[in-house]
């Protein structure tokens, strides 16, 4: 007998501690768990959890599903602009930092659904390039063109030149 009274719904099984596992699974490696987690009903509004579902689309070779899933994490996600910081210096080390992520492809890395929350103009930048990475996968130049034009800012910079 479970001392755990949501364990016999199964509808109850998304949660926070759920898509912390599923994205915890995705950071290890072990995609096929993430992607079985990830795809429990309850995360398809979850912002961060369709965006580690595109990841899982896109590690089993499948852009076209990724594509959807970024979409939809995109949809999902609510934008505000928080600022960065007040100095000059600290956002120049931010944009610094930021064009190495950039560079590093950290962008095909889950998100925790806090950073989708704290920092969504950060999130959605990170949704944008992978789902450009996505479209470029397919061989989809026109979208890829489409929305790199919408990447403004010096931290994109050398991505926009490698397209």
């Amino acid at each position: 007998m479970s001392f755990n009274p949501a364990a016999s719904d199964p509808t109850s099984n998304a949660g926070p501690g759920r898509l912390a596992l599923g994205i915890s699974c995705l950071r290890q490696g072990r995609n096929a768990e993430a992607f079985l987690i990830l795809s429990e009903k309850g995360f398809e509004k979850e912002s961060a959890a369709q965006f580690a579902l595109g990841l899982c689309h896109l590690r089993a070779d499948d852009p076209a599903k990724a594509v959807e899933c970024f979409e939809q994490a995109l949809r999902l996600l609510r934008t505000t602009n928080a600022p960065i910081g007040d100095m000059q210096t600290s956002r120049d080390t931010y944009l610094k930092l930021a064009a190495k992520q950039v560079e590093a492809g950290t962008y095909l890395e889950p998100m925790d659904a806090d950073l989708c929350s704290a920092l969504p103009k950060t999130a959605r930048h990170n949704m944008l390039l992978a789902l450009i990475h996505a479209y470029r996968v397919q061989g989809m130049t026109e979208p890829v063109r489409q929305l790199a034009a919408g990447l403004v800012g010096t931290e994109f910079g050398e991505f926009r030149k490698t397209l």
